[in-house]
């Protein structure tokens, strides 16, 4: 997606995803709309259905401050499938 975002950490689950993402030109709420749209339209085809895959409207935004904070949340985005029991390890 051409949109100026860049995608620091990224996991998608089966009916969430969680990123990191630094945005310097404030273009988060564009870039999540086409990301759920592109991504909704992706996993329809590959699993021959129709209809929404994202919740609209059901993400939030938190704004990381510290360094601390940052690695805090990709640390939590790259383990969450190790806590949620799908894989053993983060890679």
């Amino acid at each position: 997606l051409q949109s100026g975002v860049e995608v620091v950490a990224f996991v998608a689950l089966s009916n969430h995803w969680h990123a990191v993402i630094h945005d310097p030109d404030a273009c988060l709420a564009e870039f999540v709309e086409r990301l759920c749209s592109l991504s909704a339209r992706a996993l329809n085809n590959l699993h021959s259905q129709v209809g929404q895959v994202w919740e609209a409207g059901s993400y939030s935004a938190v704004k990381l401050e510290t360094r601390g904070e940052i690695v805090e949340k990709i640390a939590y985005c790259l383990a969450n499938p190790v806590k949620a029991g799908l894989t053993e390890t983060p890679e």
